[in-house]
């Protein structure tokens, strides 16, 4: 649990889309020679039909994410969000990372910070912690939270 002391006390970092990072890892956000691969399952949260996968590609040294997000089953995506919780817990309050998939749909690159990504790959690393992050996605008809799940090791 050591990573989520240090993010409970982190300012809430919003990601801001660039083309520039639209080739962060070679091969897309499925991975490559700059990006630790990560998956994320997702299952309803709100919406009881919804499910859904993400791929992302974590790059500590720029401080970015891509990811690559498929939904089934639910409204209109309006929101994506990584939080900091266990599976089970949540922690609304606090958005790490805000996905900008507005301007690029539901696959992209954005900038998140070294120190969030630095601190989700040590929790991925981590053998005696929980998974410690989860990725949020929001639907027009759900607004508190459509589909959720864990994001792990790939």
């Amino acid at each position: 649990m050591r990573c989520c002391c240090s993010l409970a006390l982190a300012a809430v970092l919003a990601l801001t889309y660039t083309p520039a990072f639209a080739g962060i890892s070679s091969g897309g956000p499925g991975g490559g020679a700059s990006g630790v691969r990560a998956k994320v399952h997702l299952g309803a949260e709100g919406d009881l039909d919804g499910t859904g996968t993400a791929k992302l590609s974590l790059d500590p040294r720029r401080g970015a994410i891509c990811f690559e997000i498929e939904v089934k089953d639910i409204d209109p995506v309006v929101a994506v969000h990584i939080h900091a919780g266990e599976a089970g817990l949540s922690n609304e309050d606090l958005v790490l990372a805000d996905l900008d998939f507005a301007n690029q749909g539901l696959a992209g690159c954005a900038r998140a910070g070294r120190h969030l990504v630095e601190s989700i790959l040590d929790n991925l690393d981590s053998r005696s912690d929980p998974l410690q992050f989860y990725l949020h996605v929001h639907s027009a008809g759900f607004s508190t939270g459509a589909l959720r799940g864990q994001i792990e090791r790939d």
